[in-house]
C-alpha cells in the first residue's frame, strides 16, 4: 500500500468535495431544490437517485480546476473513480474511505512536492 502524506490528503479532498458539488448542482432538479435547500452541495447525491446514464454529464468538467492546478492524470483518474462510486451508491464523503483508496492507487507524487526535494 501507498503512504498517503497529509498533503496528497488534504488537496485530494478539497478535489473530490468541490467535483460532489458541482455534479450535485447539476443533478439537482428544479423540483428537488427547495427540499433540498439546507443540504451542503457536496451531499445532494445523498438525497437523490442518481441514473448512472446522466453521471457522465454531471461530471464533466469537474477536472478541470483539479488539472490546471497541477495534480497528475493518474490521481484524477482515481479521484474520478471514488467520486463516480460515491455518486452511483448514494455515499457521502468520508476521509477513511478516500484514504484507502489513495494508498490502493500507485504512489502519486504532487508537482510542488518533487519540486521542493
Amino acid at each position: 500500500m501507498a503512504e498517503v502524506t497529509a498533503t496528497l490528503m488534504g488537496v485530494s479532498e478539497l478535489a473530490v468535495l468541490r467535483t460532489l458539488e458541482r455534479a450535485g448542482r447539476r443533478l439537482l432538479g428544479r423540483p428537488d431544490r427547495s427540499r433540498l435547500n439546507d443540504v451542503p452541495p457536496w451531499e445532494l447525491h445523498t438525497h437523490l437517485p442518481v441514473n448512472p446514464d446522466k453521471v457522465d454529464r454531471a461530471m464533466t468538467g469537474v477536472w478541470e480546476l483539479p488539472r490546471a492546478a497541477g495534480l497528475p492524470d493518474a490521481l484524477i483518474a482515481s479521484l474520478d473513480g471514488y467520486a463516480r462510486t460515491l455518486l452511483l451508491t448514494g455515499r457521502p464523503f468520508d476521509r477513511d474511505d478516500l484514504r484507502s483508496c489513495l494508498a490502493r492507487t500507485p504512489q502519486h507524487r504532487l508537482p510542488w512536492e518533487a519540486r521542493s526535494e
